[in-house]
Formats: C-alpha cells, structure tokens, sequence
C-alpha cells in the first residue's frame, strides 16, 4: 500500500441554501464524520456502506451539484436563469466561497471519510470472526468502500486539480485519506501523480477483495465488480493509457448474452428513465425510492424548474431518426431527469451505463489506429439513430471516426456529467456561459472551498485558479 500520511478532513460549511429545505449544507464535519460512526460487528459494515451510498447520492455529490457541473460549465447547457441554481458555475462568477463547490467538495470527503472508517475496522473484524461466511461479508465490504473511496477522490481530482498530463505531474492533486485520524492534525494535498497512482491503488484493492468478498451478483445498485472495472477504464481513459482502458472497459461490457442490451426504440430508450429499477444498460446507477420528496435536491428540478437545459450547439447534434431525439430536445423538457411516473423529482441517478463502456472501447481503438474495431464498438452506441443501420454507415477514416466519437459522448452521456472532463482530457476549445466566453484548450481549475482554506490545517489554495477562467 501506498505509505500516505494518515490524514483527516477539517472543513466547516457554514453557507446554507436559501429556500431550498437542503439540510446537507449545515452539516459540521466534525461532528458528522466523528466518533459517531461506530464498526464494532460485522453487520455495522453494510451499516456505515448504506450511509455511504446515501451520501454518495446527495445532491451535493452525484445526486445533482457534482453530476450537474460536469454539462453545466460547457456548451451542453443553456441557462434560461430561472433560478440562481449553479448560475455561477455557468457563467464562471464563482468564487472559493461558492456553496456549489463547497458542496462537492464536503460530501466528497464524507464518503471518502466513511469509507476509511470501513477499511480502518477491518482487520480487527477478520481477525475476531471464525465463519467463511462473515469473513466474505467483510471482504465485499471493503472492496465497496475502496471503491467508493477511489470513486470520491477521482471525482474531486477532477474539479479540484489540473488534468493529468506529463506536464502536471508535479502539480497539486487532493487531500488523500488512507484513515481517520484525530481533528486538527495538520494535512496536505498530495502531487496530481500521487493522487492518480492512489486512486489506482483503490480500484485494484476493490478488484481483489470483490474476488473474495460475499456475491452481490453484479447489483446495480453496489459497486459491484463491473462497476469497478468500468472506473479502471475510465481512469485509464482519463491518464491516456488507451491499451489498459480498453481492456477494463471489455470487461465491465461483460458477455453480450441478449442480442439487443442497448435500446434502439424511441419507446425503450424513453421507459429506461421513467422508473427507479434498474435497467438492462447501468451498471453503477445511484437509486432514488418512488416515494422520495427530493424537490430543490434533485436533477429533475434543476433541469426543468430552475431554468437549465440542452444547448442548441447539442440540440443540432441529434438526428430526427436517433431514438433520443425526443426525449433530448423537447425544448424546456429535455433529457434523463424530465420526471418518471412516480413523482416530478424522483429519477435514479446514472453513474456508469454500458454506452460508456463501448465509447471507451472505440475510443481507444481509434487512438491505436484500428479503425475498423473503433466502429464496431462505436456502432453499439451510435444504432440509436435508426439511419445508422450498419458500421458502413460510420466514418472509415480515423481522424473522422475521432471526431464522430465526440459527438457521440455528448449525444449519449449529456447530463451525466462527463463532458467537462472529456474537454479537459482532450484540451478542446469550446464556448462556454451561453456562448458569451471561450474556455481555451480545456484548462479549467476550480478554488478549493474557502471553508478548508481557512482552517488553517494545511490544504493550499489553487492559487492560480483565476488565470484557468474562460475569456
């Protein structure tokens, strides 16, 4: 294991949202994340894993602020400024006090810090029980909270830190947690190359103990075991390590056994996203209960109360023959989150769907120069359009089949939160806040919160961050 430096989180939010009953922002760390999370037994595991998961989908995490931002700063969005929900991260007026970083940025480390607490625990576990069966309950739990814990610092590298390239190696990444310690001890942020190879670390460990671990017969619902190879893929994507993301990639996609596991019927695709089961296509979803009251706390709203929605630059994208058309381009009732037949609010929450998984896979054939394996994944995605009845009907030459690829992940992942770090990774050029301002070869760095600045405990600012703003 990585020798890091045992570290705890001190951060004290004291913003609250106004008018939006969202109690998850007047949380105090200390006390939330202290002595109160308690692993004494083997059932305490799935205990703390349950408050995990529920963090994990807050919306200040992936349940809306985190997944939000990842379209919300690019040229996916347009923003009618019905609300000030995320205005500032749309029109890049934020600052280091802004409660929608701040947000990410505590509930982050909350399922970092759970997570630890279930790793920390147990040794001590393993060695006081004596069945096979409690013994394999402890192992699935820590190849979950490994993976979680990878999961939550990737997701902060991402908003906090530059891009991984060989020329920000050196640069700083995240505050990593390996256990929890006492409050106050001083912290530090790890280099962008430190904070990658640990985050590494954390899917492999996750890999091995879900080997030995309790089944959870590859559950939706978990982090289960293509769950976690699909975050290798997507964090060998992310480092350009095209021949190891292909391969895990391949192996969250799994065997094929029904001909037809993406959807290509407007009715079909429509009915994935109008219920809170799973669906033949998520692998990793973040599961919402049909009589939840979520309001303010929830995508739905944000996309079709508060004023946000598809871009026209993305709206032009979709063909009328693609089975998303509807669906994404209804003006002012667009995309995933428009309401399922529960309630307005209610929608699980994508994490990681099996689309991804085949864009990754032609992704990184294209980039290896196999143009032919790159379309033969990439048609899995792109027969949604129903005028795309054959890989002939793709591009053939590898500069247009690039291309294509990009369009293709807008198409398919818009509002799952991955096109900021698509144009991160491939330093493009787009317009941003509306189209009013260019962000330049995808550099972008966001403030760490001015709430951990100021505890004095050791986490530097991004000093530079304000020199990263679109012009």
């Amino acid at each position: 294991m990585l020798n890091y430096k045992n570290i705890f989180l001190a951060t004290t939010m004291t913003a609250l949202l106004s008018s939006c009953g969202s109690d998850f922002l007047n949380l105090d760390p200390h006390q939330q994340i202290g002595d109160d999370v308690v692993i004494q037994k083997v059932e305490d595991i799935s205990t703390v894993l349950s408050g995990v998961y529920n963090r994990m989908g807050s919306a200040g995490f992936i349940g809306r602020n985190l997944t939000a931002i990842g379209d919300v700063a690019t040229d996916n969005v347009y923003n009618a400024n019905a609300t000030n929900h995320l205005s500032a991260i749309f029109d890049y007026t934020y600052q280091p006090t802004s409660s929608d970083l701040t947000s990410v940025w505590n509930a982050g480390y909350k399922v970092i810090d759970h997570s630890a607490r279930i790793i920390h625990s147990a040794p001590k576990l393993l060695a006081s029980v004596t069945s096979k069966s409690d013994s394999a309950k402890i192992y699935s739990g820590l190849s979950q909270a490994y993976a979680l814990r990878g999961y939550a610092t990737f997701a902060l590298t991402n908003l906090f830190a530059l891009p991984y390239s060989a020329d920000n190696l050196q640069e700083p990444g995240v505050v990593l947690v390996e256990e929890p310690i006492a409050v106050f001890q001083k912290i530090k942020r790890a280099s962008l190359e430190e904070t990658y190879a640990y985050i590494t670390e954390q899917f492999e460990f996750a890999t091995n103990y879900a080997k030995v671990g309790s089944a959870i017969a590859n559950s939706q619902f978990y982090m289960n075991p293509r769950a976690i190879a699909a975050m290798k893929a997507r964090v060998a994507l992310y480092k350009g390590n095209y021949a190891d993301a292909k391969v895990f990639a391949k192996e969250a996609i799994g065997k094929i056994e029904e001909e037809n596991r993406i959807a290509t019927t407007e009715t079909a695709y429509n009915e994935m996203f109008d219920k809170v089961s799973g669906t033949p296509e998520d692998i990793f979803v973040i599961a919402k209960s049909s009589d939840d009251h979520l309001s303010a706390n929830s995508l739905n709203t944000l996309y079709n109360n508060y004023g946000l929605g598809i871009s026209d630059d993305l709206a032009a994208l979709y063909d009328s023959t693609d089975v998303r058309f509807s669906k994404m381009t209804t003006y002012d009732k667009n995309g995933y989150y428009t309401g399922g037949k529960y309630a307005a609010d209610v929608a699980n929450v994508s994490v990681i769907r099996l689309p991804e998984m085949y864009l990754i896979v032609a992704e990184c054939e294209a980039e290896q120069g196999n143009a032919v394996a790159a379309t033969a994944a990439l048609y899995e995605v792109a027969k949604r359009n129903l005028a795309i009845t054959s890989v002939a009907k793709l591009p053939t030459e590898l500069d247009a089949i690039k291309a294509f690829i990009v369009d293709e992940r807008r198409r398919e992942l818009f509002q799952e939160g991955h096109r900021l770090n698509d144009v991160r990774r491939r330093r493009e050029t787009i317009k941003v806040a509306g189209g009013a301002k260019e962000l330049t070869d995808g550099q972008i760095l966001y403030p760490i919160p001015a709430d951990e600045i100021n505890t004095g405990l050791g986490v530097t600012q991004n000093d530079n961050w304000t020199s990263y703003l679109p012009k």
